[in-house]
């Protein structure tokens, strides 16, 4: 009966265990999350800052944070720029990409598309200030690729 019950509280324990390692595996999955990687090869402008050709990082914000962050892998550089994100349907995947809106020769980071949200760039006024004097203007599409985070410090 000693052994039994022994045999029991060891089994017992194990399934223990192993739901704690199950349940952290999952929470870690979880908190991994989806970076966009793009080599833009162009310069741009994002409000008020010029990034240069270069491959970037964007990464989407963990929290409430109303920001996006642009960080460059080969100048150890890392910026914060103000978005409005938008939910797309989880049915339907996005392709990780960003879009430009090329005016007057310009050309400025309008949208960012991560996992199921699309994180929007509002329009800087030396944006609208050519939007205004140009007739020119187009938009269009630079693909990234995603890339898993390693940590969830950046």
């Amino acid at each position: 009966m000693y052994k039994l019950m022994k045999h029991k509280r060891i089994v017992l324990q194990l399934v223990f265990f192993s739901t704690i390692a199950l349940g952290f595996s999952v929470a870690q999955a979880d908190a991994a999350t989806l970076w966009l990687k793009a080599k833009v090869p162009f310069a741009f402008t994002v409000g008020s800052e010029q990034f240069s050709a270069d491959t970037y990082l964007f990464i989407a914000p963990t929290g409430n944070e109303p920001g996006l962050i642009v960080k460059s892998p080969k100048e150890n550089t890392r910026e914060m720029i103000v978005v409005e994100s938008v939910n797309k349907n989880p049915a339907k995947p996005m392709k990780p990409q960003l879009v430009f809106d090329r005016i007057g020769g310009k050309d400025f980071l309008r949208q960012v598309w991560i996992e199921q949200k699309g994180y929007m760039i509002n329009k800087s006024s030396e944006e609208q200030t050519l939007e205004k004097k140009s007739s020119e203007s187009q938009s269009y599409q630079v693909k990234g690729k995603y890339v898993v985070a390693k940590t969830s410090k950046s």
